[in-house]
């Protein structure tokens, strides 16, 4: 939009990805592109460049792509046109969405109007990949939803070639969509694409994530966890969530956590703790545990130190607050000695599932707990 006032600058830009394009894979893109106008505007201005360069003997790849950032409605309405001229699409959604729903996300006022599963944006995305692919180009898609992993398998079911992201989420989506065949991914989106609101969309989605993982894992447990205080035991904790590729940011599910901690304490007494929250990032309901080496100050009922943690975490949204029903199931198994004891006596996370599978049923896929 300004770069015809910022012509030297542009030029210089242009000219030195270029000539980098000699040396390896490099692909162009323009951003904020209302139309196939300004597109064709921006082509001309590398097609000028690299004649300049091929004039001056500079080495470089004349197939190099020129694509156009879709995050302007106006562009999304004219993917057609845009695919007469350009060669490949990135879809940036924090901007298309707060465009498409005319608000301003830094804006507190009306930011709760905006819905990054607003059922307009779903199925503009649907038709910007449906229209390039029938034209043979390639869409790629970034934002929010590229990093959350509980929005993956939609995304997937769209259609889009790449899924853009800071390098702590990739994890997590990576385990999403191997978690997910292409033809789930599909039928998903198919349902989600029917849905009229926003909370429709959500339902889908949690149902989805409920049919998959079971609630815990190995990767989840950790035996013998040198943690020497509360705030080290739930980093830990929300670390082993991510690794294991359930949760997108760490960082923000530790925030959701201690949110949760603040309204009250989640020491139960006896040595044990269960802080436990829901999340936006969260991809499926997970339990992690940890049996720390030495007990550690948690703020119990007891006024007694915690030696063995329990982190449940949930996907906002959770039908049926399951989140509730199983944090008050295992709280009340835990106030028996048997059970506890059970619990400290298994010497490995094998032995911990075990256990917890056969007392109360937790490699159910869909979470629930035998009560």
């Amino acid at each position: 939009r300004i770069y015809a006032d910022h012509g030297e600058l542009l030029t210089r830009h242009l000219r030195g990805i270029i000539r980098s394009s000699a040396h390896g894979k490099v692909w162009v893109m323009a951003p904020m592109v209302s139309g196939p106008a300004q597109a064709r505007w921006f082509l001309d201005r590398v097609r000028e460049q690299q004649r300049a360069l091929a004039g001056e003997g500079v080495e470089f790849d004349p197939a190099m792509p020129v694509g156009v950032m879709i995050e302007i409605p106006s562009a999304a309405i004219q993917i057609d046109a845009l695919c007469e001229v350009v060669d490949f699409f990135s879809v940036g959604t924090n901007d298309l969405t707060q465009y498409l729903l005319a608000m301003e996300r830094g804006n507190p006022a009306i930011a709760d109007i905006y819905e990054e599963l607003h059922p307009a944006l779903i199925r503009m995305l649907h038709s910007v990949v449906e229209t390039a692919h029938s034209k043979g180009k390639w869409v790629g898609l970034c934002g929010e939803l590229a990093r959350n992993p509980r929005y993956t398998p939609l995304l997937v079911g769209l259609g889009f070639d790449e899924l853009s992201m800071s390098a702590p989420a990739i994890p997590a989506v990576k385990s999403a969509i191997a978690g997910c065949s292409h033809q789930q991914a599909a039928e998903l989106a198919a349902r989600a694409f029917a849905c009229s609101t926003a909370a429709d969309i959500r339902s889908v989605l949690d149902e989805h994530a409920a049919s998959g993982r079971p609630l815990t894992g190995p990767g989840l447990i950790l035996v013998g966890a040198d943690c020497r205080n509360k705030a080290e035991a739930i980093r830990e904790l929300c670390a082993l969530v991510q690794l294991d590729g359930r949760c997108a940011d760490m960082n923000e599910l530790e925030d959701a956590v201690w949110a949760r901690e603040e309204t009250y304490s989640t020491g139960l007494g006896h040595g044990i703790a269960i802080p436990h929250c829901k999340s936006d990032l969260v991809a499926a309901g997970s339990l992690a545990l940890l049996k720390l080496d030495q007990a550690i100050e948690w703020g119990a009922v007891d006024d007694q130190p915690v030696d063995l943690v329990l982190m449940l975490v949930m996907p906002e949204g959770d039908e049926g607050n399951r989140h509730l029903k199983i944090f008050a199931a295992l709280a009340r198994r835990l106030m028996h000695e048997e059970f506890r004891a059970g619990l400290r006596a298994a010497e490995d996370a094998d032995g911990i599932i075990a256990f917890l599978d056969q007392e109360i049923g937790i490699d159910d896929p869909k979470g629930q707990i035998n009560e």
